[in-house]
């Protein structure tokens, strides 16, 4: 527990807090009331909650710190500079590989450290950032992040995902990516850019996978980013799990093509 930036040893602290993020046993407790909330006592000695404790009133809130799951820190605050005024996916695209060939390891510390400091400022506690490791700004970004890594830990925990399209990881260069990323401690990422379909994609994610498992490194993907061809990805990943059968964690990001499914459908998937 802090307060300003000061670490306490110890302490008692009264307030409301979420009575679905509490077991508080078989003791009584008040219910909650229509904003879901229950005054208790928290005690805490070092870095841990000694007792949770329900009580007849207090002021304030107390939440667990907020995590981050998704972010883009190699290219944070870029869209002054490379901006898609349009709003299209493929305008995102063309504004990413003009960033990505003016990136610099200073630009990259900048930008990461600015948003590390209004990260730990509005309360998180984890961040998982995408890394855009295929080209000219790879190495630098890779190289800051994993410095701030070091840097920000026990503040904030990042951990770092290599984004590049699903069939670079069928490449030599995939290859030594896959086992530069497993030294590093970060996770396998990949694009699948619609339209999703037919037997090379599927090679390429069962690829992915048998890689991401043979070092230990979990998954994150960028798949159905799309407003058409809905869930054709996802479809896709999980013809290639029946085949590559994982014991790694597979995460599946900016899934926005699924809310086009119809209920029926969407319940099956």
């Amino acid at each position: 527990m802090s307060t300003a930036g000061v670490s306490l040893a110890s302490g008692e602290l009264r307030a409301r807090c979420p009575r679905s993020l509490l077991d508080l046993g078989s003791d009584p407790s008040p219910p909650a009331g229509v904003d879901g909330l229950i005054p208790v006592v928290l005690t805490w000695s070092g870095s841990r909650i000694q007792s949770v404790q329900a009580i007849s009133e207090a002021t304030g809130l107390v939440l667990p710190r907020l995590v981050e799951p998704h972010a883009h820190l190699d290219k944070a605050f870029s869209w002054n500079e490379y901006p898609n005024p349009a709003g299209t996916y493929s305008g995102a695209l063309a504004a990413n590989f003009r960033e990505h060939e003016t990136r610099s390891a200073e630009r990259v510390q900048q930008r990461a450290e600015r948003a590390l400091q209004l990260a730990w400022d509005h309360g998180l506690r984890a961040v998982r950032s995408h890394i855009d490791s295929a080209g000219p700004g790879a190495n630098c970004s890779w190289e800051v992040l994993s410095d701030l890594r070091v840097r920000w830990r026990g503040r904030i925990e990042l951990q770092l995902v290599a984004l590049v399209p699903v069939e670079h990881w069928s490449t030599l260069e995939g290859e030594q990516l896959a086992a530069a990323v497993a030294r590093a401690q970060g996770l396998i990422g990949g694009v699948l850019a619609p339209p999703c379909r037919g037997r090379a994609t599927r090679r390429a994610l069962r690829r992915l996978l048998e890689l991401a498992d043979q070092h230990g490194c979990a998954v994150d993907l960028h798949i159905d980013e799309a407003d058409h061809g809905p869930a054709e990805g996802m479809v896709q990943l999980l013809k290639a799990l029946r085949r590559v059968p994982v014991q790694i964690p597979v995460t599946c990001s900016h899934a926005s093509s699924l809310s086009l499914l119809p209920a029926p459908r969407l319940m099956r998937l």
